[in-house]
């Protein structure tokens, strides 16, 4: 049998648990195409998974390959499938496995990737953009000239939402991030205020900023004392759609205020949304669009080999990263 390079873990615990090592390649079942990797997303996610067992809401069975998702080629096809997508170039969601030199991945995970995107821009695209677009359009259901608070807005999402809620009319985008620097970056992207969620009275600045009002919709990715201060900013009929917690704090939400102001609590999961109809494909093209016009700027965070995926975790770990961090598999 064949060999590939991949990263797994065989018990939870530090970034030192990841290991490089050789194991067989893949075959494509029914259904199935095998993919040449060439790039290969880092999300939070996959920090979560090797963390602890019950980080993640989705089961991580040891021995455990990270990776949900990936750009690469199509070199083999199983049963069913095609032989005319041998050749193209592909995002993948496989949703495990991709920390690898190639993975297999049912055909209906198998998206076309425009040329006018690069592999690092479709990559970051693709979680993160969609997750970031769907949210704005489908949980919270932005509405021109409304106004709306970003957490992590340096971040993989934050910084692609900050810029979709412009492209969609939002009348007001206020971005927060942890450190001066990241800020000046928030604003950059268009933002109309950046504060750093460290300064105790970031609540007030984003208050006094509003003239009092708040804010209709919160993007919540923090968790603790953050996403309960963004919840008081919610003005009536506010959403807050929560899609992390990085921060490790869970939300503490007073059910009594919920009524008097019709507020919303929203839980966001990208994956079921991979399932309806054209959905995916079609954002994607709109995303290649916006990139082309320029009106949609990427933000890449760095990348490292496959091998020293390790390094890559505990840069995200750090918070220090802004954009989308890759690994390429080693030559």
């Amino acid at each position: 049998m064949a060999k590939m390079n991949t990263v797994r873990f065989h018990e939870h615990g530090p970034p030192e648990v990841l290991r490089y090592e050789q194991v067989e390649r893949p075959v494509p079942g029914p259904g199935e195409a095998l993919v040449r990797i060439s790039t290969i997303g880092v999300n939070y996610g996959d920090v979560m998974r090797r963390q602890a067992p019950d980080l993640y809401p989705m089961p991580s069975p040891l021995p455990w390959t990270c990776g949900g998702e990936a750009v690469g080629t199509v070199v083999e096809v199983g049963e069913g499938i095609s032989p005319t997508i041998l050749g193209q170039r592909s995002v993948v969601f496989p949703g495990k496995g991709c920390y690898s030199d190639y993975t297999v991945v049912p055909i209906n995970r198998v998206y076309g990737i425009s040329s006018e995107l690069s592999d690092a821009q479709a990559i970051a695209l693709f979680v993160q953009g969609l997750t970031a677009a769907f949210i704005l359009r489908h949980s919270a259901r932005l509405a021109p000239g409304e106004a709306v608070l970003v957490q992590g807005a340096a971040g993989g999402v934050g910084s692609l939402a900050v810029q979709l809620a412009k492209i969609q009319g939002a009348g007001l985008v206020i971005g927060c991030a942890g450190s001066a620097e990241k800020c000046r970056l928030v604003e950059s992207l268009g933002a109309d205020l950046a504060v750093n969620y460290t300064d105790p009275d970031w609540a007030e600045q984003v208050r006094a900023f509003t003239g009092g009002a708040g804010v209709d919709v919160v993007l919540e990715m923090t968790g603790g004392k953050v996403a309960e201060d963004s919840l008081g900013l919610l003005r009536m009929f506010g959403r807050s759609v929560v899609f992390g917690h990085t921060s490790g704090g869970a939300l503490a939400i007073d059910m009594g205020m919920l009524p008097q102001r019709n507020l919303s609590v929203i839980g966001f999961y990208m994956r079921p949304y991979l399932d309806i109809g054209t959905l995916v494909a079609d954002t994607l093209a709109e995303f290649a669009d916006h990139v082309a016009s320029g009106r949609l700027q990427v933000q890449l965070g760095g990348s490292f080999p496959l091998s020293r995926a390790a390094d890559a975790h505990r840069q995200l770990e750090s918070r220090s990263t802004t954009g989308k961090l890759v690994l390429i598999p080693d030559a």
